[in-house]
């Protein structure tokens, strides 16, 4: 016999989200004077409740982000005001998350930046949003298993010069990453792609 004592599944998540704030009916949050960790690893990662958590979630930054001013702008800068890096994404990425895809949308106007860290490649084919449309500078580590198919979305290359992508990413050491680089691929001169090394974070 149930313990009417005892929260469901249910309850105590949305008990969890309560304690965050995440219904309160104002937002004191400063994205862009402020840093914040929001840590999801005690909540369910799959079924329907792990996917009406990530809605909650995404949607109550969508809400600060959308009360931003629009970013500073002019001939010699465009002002980046806020990071916002979603780790283990793929949690958010395998339905359709209309909320993710507005934040992406506004947060472009406002001069903020989504990065989506994921560890397979394979997570950013999405029947429901070209990620890869969307992903202005892909960075991409040393991977367990490279996607042909990925790669050429988002690189556009082929032949050798896929060839040759393909064997930068599996020679990749510690601290080393492949980026797009999004100049030579304007102007077609050069390589698609360049490797650089991370020797350290700010």
């Amino acid at each position: 016999m149930p313990n009417p004592d005892k929260d469901d599944s249910v309850t105590s998540v949305l008990k969890q989200l309560d304690r965050a704030h995440l219904f309160a009916e104002e937002d004191r949050v400063d994205l862009v004077k402020d840093s914040f960790i929001v840590k999801m690893d005690s909540y369910p990662k799959d079924g329907p409740v792990a996917k009406a958590i990530v809605y909650f979630v995404i949607s109550k930054l969508n809400n600060i982000y959308e009360k931003l001013e629009k970013q500073a702008v002019s001939e010699d800068y465009v002002e980046i005001r806020h990071f916002t890096i979603i780790d283990e994404a793929h949690y958010m990425l395998s339905f359709d998350n209309r909320p993710l895809r507005n934040l992406i949308a506004v947060g472009r106007n406002k001069g903020l930046s989504i990065i989506l860290a994921t560890q397979n490649m394979d997570d950013f084919k999405s029947k429901s949003f070209d990620f890869y449309a969307n992903a202005q500078y892909p960075l991409i580590m040393k991977q367990q298993s490279i996607s042909d198919g990925v790669l050429k979305d988002i690189f556009g290359v082929s032949g050798k010069e896929f060839l040759d992508l393909k064997a930068a990413i599996s020679g990749l050491q510690k601290g080393e990453l492949v980026i797009k680089d999004n100049t030579a691929d304007i102007l077609g001169i050069g390589k698609k792609w360049k490797k650089i090394k991370v020797s350290h974070l700010i």
